[in-house]
């Protein structure tokens, strides 16, 4: 199904759905990767929704964290990493870490937004080096999506969140990971 509520760049679902049933034939590390390049295939439209940025975590049960699995290959996730304080692969959120935006969006089963990083990072990073690895990437505005099936979480990073966009993006992380879900619970 075409979504037809972003005027002249629709998202084609049916595209990302068919992408995503691609990656039941992947290892873990390929088919995680998928998931966050997928939407990226359509340009445009991620462009349309201000789209710089998705990662891909899971619980780790031995390490009792969130950990992130995959990070989508963008030139803005380029930047990112060369600029950031610690490899993206390498930063684990504690369960228990009650202030941090990922581990209430998991826990709550609701998502969870913010324009700061601080929020995302703590207790990993400081607020200062939260802050600046999230400028080096110039975003505004962070959303986190939990996988009720596949115990993990969607995050989505965009350049710019205006009232204006919201509806759009929201829709968009909404059913994007309805199809994750479901591909990654399969």
């Amino acid at each position: 199904m075409v979504d037809e509520d972003l005027g002249d760049k629709p998202i084609d679902y049916a595209k990302l759905e068919q992408l995503l049933e691609q990656g039941l034939n992947k290892d873990a590390a390929e088919r995680y990767q998928l998931v966050v390049n997928a939407p990226f295939t359509a340009r445009a439209e991620m462009a349309f929704l201000f789209l710089g940025i998705i990662m891909l975590l899971f619980v780790d049960e031995k390490r009792q964290a969130l950990q992130a699995k995959a990070v989508a290959q963008t030139e803005f996730s380029d930047n990112i990493d060369q600029m950031a304080v610690m490899p993206v692969d390498a930063i684990f959120i504690p369960l228990n870490a009650k202030s941090n935006l990922l581990v209430k969006a998991f826990k709550s089963g609701e998502p969870e937004g913010t324009t700061d990083w601080s929020t995302l990072l703590h207790p990993v990073l400081d607020a200062e080096k939260a802050r600046f690895t999230q400028a080096s990437g110039g975003i505004a505005y962070t959303a986190v999506y939990p996988l009720h099936d596949a115990k993990g979480a969607l995050v989505y990073s965009f350049f710019r969140r205006q009232a204006g966009d919201m509806a759009g993006q929201d829709d968009f992380m909404q059913r994007y990971t309805e199809l994750v879900d479901k591909s990654l619970a399969a």
